[in-house]
C-alpha cells in the first residue's frame, strides 16, 4: 500500500530536513572519510532553515502566537546546532561519530517535540471551546447594542 505524499510546505521542508540529516548520519557512521560532503550538505541545510521557519510559521499564525514563538525558537536552536556540528566537523577530524550521535539527538529533539507541542495545544483549544459558550450559543438576551437602541426610543 502506498503512502500519500505530505501536503503543504511545512511537511515537505520537515521531511527534507529529517531525510537529509538521516543520510548524513549514515555517511558519518559508515564512511567517515567523506566528511567534506557532510560539511557541504550542512552548509546547504543552513540556507534552508529560514524556509523551514517560514513554513512552520505559516501553520502557526493561523492558530496562535504561542506556537509561532515556540517554532521560531526551535528554528533558531536548530540553526545554532547545525552551525556547531558543521564547525566540529571542520576542526575535529576524528569527531565524525560524535557529530553523528549529536545529529541523531537533534533529529529527535528538534523535529519530534514540535509535533508534541502542537498536539497538546490543539487538545487544550478543543477543551476550551467545548466549555466556553460562544456568542451565538448564549441565551436569547438582547445584545448591548439592542438595549442602547431601546433606551433611545
Amino acid at each position: 500500500m502506498s503512502q500519500q505524499p505530505p501536503h503543504g510546505a511545512w511537511e515537505e521542508e520537515r521531511n527534507f530536513f529529517v531525510t537529509t540529516l538521516n543520510l548524513q548520519i549514515d555517511i558519518l557512521k559508515h564512511h567517515p572519510m567523506r566528511r567534506d560532503e557532510v560539511i557541504r550538505t550542512l552548509g546547504q541545510l543552513l540556507l534552508r532553515i529560514p524556509r523551514l521557519r517560514l513554513a512552520g510559521q505559516a501553520i502557526c499564525s493561523r492558530e496562535t502566537s504561542l506556537l509561532n514563538y515556540i517554532w521560531t525558537k526551535k528554528c533558531n536552536e536548530l540553526f545554532e546546532n547545525v552551525v556547531g556540528l558543521r564547525q566540529t566537523l571542520l576542526w575535529d577530524t576524528d569527531g565524525a561519530n560524535t557529530v553523528a550521535d549529536s545529529m541523531e539527538m537533534m533529529v529527535q529533539l528538534d523535529f519530534r517535540t514540535f509535533d508534541r507541542y502542537k498536539n497538546e495545544y490543539h487538545r487544550k483549544i478543543e477543551e476550551y471551546e467545548a466549555f466556553s459558550p460562544r456568542r451565538r450559543q448564549r441565551s436569547d438576551a438582547p445584545s448591548p447594542e439592542c438595549s442602547k437602541k431601546q433606551r433611545l426610543e
